[in-house]
């Protein structure tokens, strides 16, 4: 968007190019050359609603780590005898890196967990186990990521709210396979 000249510029310029008829050539040459020197400085604007390097800066093709994993059930993953929602600060080394690529192709890297439970399904203790690399297949459609991961022949569907530098995956409805309830994970771009 072009800033807008001010009326001392302005007046420079037709300074320029109403001087004498001897200079007219030689004034009508500095006045196109002054105008587009002041075009070249101001045609570029900061305040522009977008720039280049803004632009997809909200797309989900890009490389993710976590940064933190919520639970709404609250657990003792650690054995220290306290609940927490928050999975991190129980289990050091969780780890999540996710990939999504342009092409709607995913690569997951993360450490598993083993996790012993109580006959209710409740959480006793946790601990990080190896690291597990899984593909597959992604779709985006408004805030309802389909992920189909092609080892397990599984479809996860999660709400995703994308920013500029964060990515929240949350689950519909609990996670059945542990009592964590429903699961929020904060990725930040990497």
């Amino acid at each position: 968007m072009l800033r807008r000249i001010t009326p001392i510029l302005m007046g420079v310029i037709l300074y320029f190019t109403n001087i004498k008829m001897k200079f007219m050539k030689l004034s009508l040459f500095y006045s196109v050359l002054l105008l587009s020197v002041l075009l070249l400085f101001t045609s570029c604007s900061s305040d522009d609603d977008t720039s280049e390097e803004e632009q997809g800066s909200s797309s989900i093709v890009a490389s993710w780590i976590l940064q933190n994993y919520f639970i709404s059930n609250p657990a003792d993953f650690n054995g220290d005898g306290e609940k927490t929602n928050d999975i991190m600060s129980e289990l050091m080394c969780f780890e999540i890196t996710l990939r999504m690529r342009e092409n709607g192709t995913f690569t997951e890297i993360a450490r598993s967990l083993i996790v012993q439970q109580d006959q209710n399904g409740n959480v006793i203790s946790a601990q990080c186990g190896n690291l597990v690399e899984l593909q597959g297949t992604w779709q985006l459609n408004n805030d309802r990521l389909e992920q189909y991961f092609s080892a397990l022949d599984t479809t996860i569907t999660s709400r995703v709210i994308i920013g500029p530098e964060t990515l929240s995956r949350n689950s519909i409805g609990d996670n059945t396979s542990f009592n964590f309830g429903a699961v929020e994970q904060i990725f930040v771009r990497q």
